[in-house]
């Protein structure tokens, strides 16, 4: 597979398109599968269906509408599909930030602008390739859905209706991946990825938003996630709109159109020249390594530190819009769950459970959010890390009398800073917004909340330190398939009636509801313990292994 730049694009993703495909396959086979546990054939049948369009509904900002839950693809759209795009994509823009300007700042483009090749076609063989790869992964899903289907009566699934459903999840998280490819032209890897997971969050909740508030449904025209929702091939009342599909193919074309023209204008290395007038701009890298008497320069703790503070603040700040958005609608929501909860029956089978106080309303529509997109943030700073070894900046590094162990350390030192930081931005916002809008809420257990999402960011990063230590290439797709994992553990667990064992290994069962029970400081102080424990073996690890060995 290297007779071209296309075919050794998808191979370099041979590993991300097995786990995503897998993993993807075996959630959609049992999600379709476990409809008849949800609405058992029965008398009863038609009542629940009706909680659920409820129950769905009631959290409509998260999920977006519910359709033909009376059937298993109906439902599997209403429950799962909705989240499939939006975590496909964040995937999508790792690879759109690292084809082309991931691999400028590693050096390894350079090599391939020696051969005779013409940059536009080095961006569209890119490009395709990673198209390619991501559909590779959808067909897969796509699979996984027929056979989940196969074994029902009346499932509504279908080899047609499989296979768009997988179209449609894939063109609306490839749009992520081609914003990543545009954005790279423009600035480092880091702050396009950065900019391209806020785009990607503010998108998808203006949409739902823009369903509950009438004055402001216009704004769902410039969601894609909208788009995505005109198609259900899998709901027989929407089925598949060609329009949406056709708005969503022609958006990634209109992005990957100034991708291109952008890339092979501008010098490699440096970012796009919006006005010709101006001298040309270095990559944020050779700004920050060139720059004499830096104070971030001094060590490389402040080093890393330096490198981490633009991403944790843009997360950390954009992640207050949505705490914006919750906390002063705590009221409505107990409402809307109180009527729920009268008739429970459904939300019981399929693991929906709240308490009516305040702190039950925000541990179900916030923190549980958080405590996922605190893994998340926690992902790209091993990717960081991992990254400075991948492109080949520890040779050099190492070449001088450094401290293996400390340099280690000090960098996941940074990563420990660098994750309070994001923390408590959240929290500061979270009880000014409380405070003004009124809702009481116990601000110890608050505190043992957010402490607790910090404990999340401190276990994973020393996952994946533990993880790179052994094969920095691999660490973060193996991290994240570990994540998704342990994620749909606790999702799932009652659902699929999972064996208490495996619901205990996933960290957000650990990390529990501590807004409502306070937090465990003896389940917290063994994560901590793990957490020091992966970090003590990543550190010999690396000190004793040779460089991208």
């Amino acid at each position: 597979m290297l007779r071209n730049i296309f075919l050794k694009t998808i191979r370099d993703n041979i590993r991300a398109i097995l786990i995503w495909g897998i993993l993807g396959g075996l959630l959609m086979l049992g999600v379709i599968k476990a409809y008849d546990s949800v609405f058992p054939e029965g008398p009863n049948k038609a009542k629940l269906i009706d909680e659920g369009y409820k129950a769905f509904n009631s959290l409509m900002i998260f999920s977006g509408k519910a359709v033909d839950i009376d059937t298993a693809g109906g439902y599997a759209h209403s429950k799962y599909l909705y989240m499939v795009p939006l975590l496909l994509g964040f995937f999508m823009l790792l690879m759109g930030t690292i084809i082309i300007r991931g691999e400028e700042e590693r050096g390894s483009l350079d090599v391939l602008l020696s051969t005779p090749k013409k940059r536009i076609s080095v961006i569209l063989q890119k490009w395709c390739g990673m198209l390619v790869s991501l559909f590779i992964i959808v067909a897969i899903w796509g699979f996984g859905m027929l056979a989940g289907g196969a074994s029902l009566t009346n499932s509504g699934v279908t080899a047609a209706t499989a296979m768009l459903t997988a179209l449609n999840v894939g063109i609306t998280a490839m749009l992520f991946g081609t914003l990543g490819l545009l954005l790279g032209n423009f600035m480092s890897r880091k702050a396009a990825s950065s900019w391209v997971i806020g785009i990607m969050a503010f998108t998808y909740f203006i949409k739902n938003i823009a369903y509950q508030l009438p004055n402001f449904e216009w704004l769902k025209y410039i969601s894609p996630f909208y788009y995505y929702d005109e198609s259900k091939p899998l709901a027989r009342s929407v089925g598949t709109s060609a329009v949406s599909l056709a708005v969503l193919i022609g958006l990634n074309l209109v992005i990957l159109v100034p991708a291109v023209l952008t890339y092979i204008k501008r010098d490699h290395g440096a970012y796009f020249e919006l006005f010709k007038n101006r001298a040309a701009v270095k990559s944020e890298r050779y700004q920050n390594t060139t720059t004499t008497g830096s104070p971030w320069l001094r060590n490389n703790f402040t080093f890393m530190l330096g490198e981490l503070l633009p991403g944790t603040i843009i997360w950390g700040l954009s992640i207050t819009a949505y705490i914006l958005l919750i906390v002063p609608a705590t009221d409505t929501y107990r409402q809307i769950f109180a009527d729920l909860l009268k008739n429970s029956d459904l939300l019981q089978n399929i693991g929906f459970n709240v308490e009516l106080t305040n702190e039950g309303i925000l541990a179900i529509s916030l923190f549980l959010i958080l405590s996922v997109l605190a893994a998340i943030y926690a992902i790209t700073q091993v990717a960081l890390w991992s990254g400075e070894e991948n492109d080949g900046h520890l040779e050099l590094l190492l070449s001088t009398p450094e401290s293996r162990p400390r340099l280690l350390l000090e960098r996941f030192g940074a990563t420990l800073v660098a994750s309070t930081i994001y923390v408590l931005i959240q929290a500061v916002i979270f009880w000014v917004v409380a405070l003004v809008s009124n809702v009481p809420v116990d601000f110890g257990k608050a505190a043992g909340a957010f402490f607790g999402l910090w404990v999340i960011c401190a276990v994973v990063a020393g996952a994946g330190y533990l993880l790179s230590a052994f094969k920095a290439v691999v660490a973060v797709g193996i991290l994240s398939g570990l994540i998704l994992l342990s994620f749909l553990a606790d999702l799932l667990s009652d659902l699929f009636k999972l064996p208490n064992w495996v619901v205990q290994l996933s960290i957000f069962r650990q990390y529990g509801r501590p807004i409502i029970t306070g937090i465990d400081w003896t389940v917290q102080s063994l994560l901590l313990a793990i957490c020091v424990g992966f970090v003590a073996i990543a550190t010999f690890r690396f000190w004793k292994r040779d460089i991208l060995n």
